[in-house]
């Protein structure tokens, strides 16, 4: 069954056909005319799409979909936030390119905090990588008071920091120690005297022994 579909620049003004593949889990469609995706609603198994520039004005199909992990709607019509709501309701959602080209995220306050608090699975949008401070500042932006709640998170982050440095801080005359203490046990081990009393050879440093197998190759002095 076929899992990868590529037909961009294909002058397709729809995906007709398209919902009996229901093996499908990559789907690339830019560059064409589409203005309605609604043939891929309900592919059980479509993790990943493209549909950059097109002139599609709503993406509710994709709720059906509920494994995609990647979306590029970037350059379309879309205009309402329905939209943005679609895509951001998505459980597996971890990368998504709509801002460039698309009217709705120039409307949109906090654009970015807004898709990064409501997409919880996201590791990049747009044109940037999302980490766990991101997600931290956003959630306190969109859900505990707007700046004031961004504030008060990024204070938190910063306190944390520091916390952790001073643990690492302290930490570190202790590692050394432990680092000394079985470097000197290894060096008491090399040490350590054969059965008949002699050090080991491999306490002996090798320019010594190097000398002394050298003097043993030596011919005896002629008399």
């Amino acid at each position: 069954m076929l899992a990868s579909l590529y037909v961009d620049g294909n002058a397709l003004c729809d995906l007709r056909g398209i919902e009996d593949l229901v093996q499908l889990r990559h789907l690339s469609a830019n560059d064409n005319v589409l203005e309605t995706i609604e043939h891929v609603a309900g592919l059980p198994l479509l993790q990943a799409v493209c549909f950059r520039r097109n002139r599609i004005r709503a993406l509710d199909p994709l709720r059906s979909c509920p494994k995609l992990a990647s979306v590029d709607v970037a350059h379309n019509d879309l205009r309402s936030r329905d939209a943005l709501d679609a895509v951001t309701s998505l459980p597996n959602l971890e990368v998504l390119y709509f801002a460039d080209g698309n009217p709705v995220a120039r409307e949109i306050d906090g654009y970015r905090r807004v898709v990064v608090a409501r997409a919880r699975a996201i590791q990049w949008l747009d044109d940037a990588r999302v980490d766990d401070d991101a997600h931290r500042l956003a959630h306190a932006y969109v859900f505990r008071g707007g700046v004031q709640g961004e504030l008060q998170e990024s204070l938190l982050i910063a306190n944390e920091r520091l916390i952790r440095e001073r643990e690492t801080h302290e930490a570190f005359p202790s590692a050394c120690a432990f680092a000394l203490r079985r470097f000197a046990v290894a060096v008491d081990d090399d040490a350590a005297p054969t059965a008949d009393g002699a050090p080991s050879v491999d306490s002996v440093p090798f320019s010594a022994r190097s000398h002394a197998d050298a003097n043993q190759s030596l011919p005896s002095p002629i008399a």
